[in-house]
C-alpha cells in the first residue's frame, strides 16, 4: 500500500508539476488514523445492531450473525474491494517513464 502511495504521490509531481509528497503522505496519516476510529466504531454498531451483549454467556442467534458479518463478511468485501482497486492501478506502465522524466527536470505539462 505505501508503494502505491509513493508512487501515486510521484505521478501526481509529474502529472501536475507540484511536488507534494509531504501533503501526500500527511493525508495518508490522518486517513489511516480516521479510517481506525470509524473502523473501531462500525464494528460496534454491527454488533449492537445484532444485539450482542458481552455479558451473556450464550448470544442470540443475530448476535452471532452481527459476529459472523463483523468479523468475516466485512473484511472479504473490503478485501475483493482492495484487490480491484489493486488492479485498476495501472501506473506501472508509466512509471519508468515518469521517474525518467522527473530526473530531468520534466513533467508532462513540458512535453
Amino acid at each position: 500500500m505505501f508503494g502505491c502511495l509513493q508512487d501515486a504521490i510521484t505521478y501526481g509531481e509529474w502529472y501536475n508539476g507540484y511536488g507534494t509528497a509531504g501533503m501526500g503522505n500527511a493525508a495518508s496519516s490522518f486517513c489511516m488514523k480516521v479510517g481506525s476510529g470509524v473502523g473501531t466504531a462500525a464494528l460496534g454498531w454491527i454488533l449492537d445492531a445484532g444485539g450482542f451483549d458481552a455479558a451473556l454467556e450464550v448470544q442470540s442467534a443475530s448476535a452471532l450473525t452481527s459476529i459472523t458479518v463483523a468479523f468475516a463478511w466485512v473484511p472479504v468485501i473490503t478485501s475483493v474491494i482492495c484487490v480491484i482497486c489493486m488492479a485498476l492501478f495501472n501506473l506501472d506502465k508509466y512509471y519508468p517513464q515518469v521517474v525518467a522524466d522527473l530526473e530531468q527536470g520534466k513533467h508532462r505539462m513540458d512535453k
